[in-house]
């Protein structure tokens, strides 16, 4: 009874937490779709509960999911206070709304270039949609990475989230090279496997991301080169994962055959997935 007496206070007394990151996802919720509707002639509200497009239904997922996500070394964190920690999180908040926003950005510009996002994920491009999905989860899983720790300060966070930044684009890209198809251009084309797969793969890198800038700040020096490393160790295993996953777990078929030939969605689920627990086993091992 006690205990349970101990988990009822612990509940109520996260109410207000809750009720700051609901505000925020709420404010996201705004700020985006006026940015998206100043794109295109709809709204998302519209895009949703009307025209049931499932393409901006996993858009706006990934935004809701990448900013609590972003918070969590927030919310992990020593208490200063409900006040302090409720000015601590509409702050950091904040930033992170920005942070997503700046993914945004880079998912039309660097990610998948040359292809406009928005339009695509008006006319339902679920591939598309899929990999700003896992852009924006790895982009909370950097900024969660960033202000977990102590001794860096604001400063030290927004340094490392552009370092994880720049590492995410940089793994991507050479993600994408030693793919022997034209991953991107598949998701251009609506091939919602291989948006799947490219979206499970940036997401898998965040992970990995997230593991390498976590932790207490050391020295400019130590961090940034530990960072680089594990970030180019995590790639490294990551695509090792991946083939095992094509060798063990498809057997009678290739991840090649099934995202180029047969746009099959469920063994890019399957791929992914394992991807996925590969990276959380390394983060789990490493923080």
């Amino acid at each position: 009874m006690d205990i349970l007496k101990l988990d009822l206070v612990s509940a109520v007394g996260s109410i207000p937490y809750v009720a700051v990151i609901f505000a925020l996802v709420l404010l996201a919720k705004y700020g985006f779709d006026y940015w998206f509707s100043s794109e295109a002639a709809t709204t998302s509200d519209f895009e949703i509960e009307e025209a049931s497009n499932l393409a901006v239904g996993i858009r706006r997922t990934g935004i809701y999911l990448g900013i609590p996500i972003g918070l969590l070394g927030t919310l992990i964190g020593e208490s200063q206070g409900l006040w302090m920690d409720i000015m601590l999180i509409a702050q950091e908040g904040v930033l992170v709304m920005l942070f997503i926003f700046i993914a945004s950005v880079i998912s039309d510009k660097a990610i998948l270039p040359n292809i406009a996002n928005t339009d695509e994920v008006l006319s339902d491009n679920t591939a598309v949609a899929c990999v700003e999905f896992g852009l924006y989860v790895a982009t909370g899983l950097i900024a969660y990475g960033s202000f977990i720790g102590e001794g860096g300060g604001l400063v030290s966070a927004l340094v490392f989230f552009g370092l994880g930044q720049l590492a995410l684009i940089f793994c991507t890209k050479v993600y994408e090279a030693v793919t022997p198809y034209e991953v991107v251009e598949m998701v251009s084309d609506g091939n919602t496997s291989a948006g799947v797969l490219l979206g499970g793969v940036i997401t898998a890198i965040g992970l990995i991301i997230h593991s390498s800038i976590s932790g207490p700040f050391v020295s400019w020096t130590i961090d940034i080169i530990s960072f680089a490393a594990f970030a180019f160790l995590g790639l490294l295993l990551l695509l090792v994962m991946q083939k095992f996953a094509d060798w063990l777990f498809l057997p009678n078929t290739t991840i090649q055959t099934e995202t180029q030939r047969d746009n099959n969605v469920s063994a890019m689920l399957v791929t992914v997935a394992l991807l996925n627990a590969f990276a959380i086993v390394l983060v789990v091992g490493v923080v």
